[in-house]
């Protein structure tokens, strides 16, 4: 989402799309986005569970963040190969 400062946190710039606006137009049923700590769960936001200062996590809670994990790494793969794609990969590589 264009216009927003790079020090401008990711759920305050997440809450400013469509996607919360008007998820309806976006989602379907049983479809969500997938986010960290950071943003807030909601109806179509599912986010890790965040570990309290002095605290741990049950063994559920990390098995979820952990499974959750791996499919964001699958998704920061294939944003990298479209960037890839439309930026061209430097030639000194």
């Amino acid at each position: 989402m264009a216009g927003y400062p790079g020090c401008a946190h990711d759920n305050q710039v997440y809450h400013a799309t469509g996607f919360v606006k008007g998820p309806h137009d976006y989602f379907a049923e049983m479809e969500c986005n997938i986010g960290d700590s950071a943003f807030q769960n909601s109806l179509f936001m599912v986010s890790s569970f965040c570990k309290v200062k002095g605290e741990t996590l049950d063994s559920n809670h990390k098995s979820f963040n952990t499974k959750l994990a791996i499919v964001k790494i699958y998704s920061e793969h294939c944003i990298g190969i479209l960037k890839d794609n439309f930026l061209g990969k430097d030639e000194s590589e």
